[in-house]
């Protein structure tokens, strides 16, 4: 076994890497999407750190 196999047998803990596989979708916003998503969260941060 290669250290590359150890640390995927690790980071699995052992569970089917079928799952990682079938279930997730990779998802890269635009750049606006991103921006605004930013701003919301920084939005939000704010109000809370004003305690509104």
């Amino acid at each position: 076994m290669d250290k590359d196999s150890i640390a995927a047998e690790y980071a699995l803990g052992g569970l089917s890497n079928n799952i990682f596989a079938s279930r997730y979708i990779s998802y890269i916003p635009n750049k606006g999407q991103l921006i605004a998503q930013i701003e919301a969260v920084l939005n939000e941060w704010n109000k809370v750190e004003k305690g509104l």
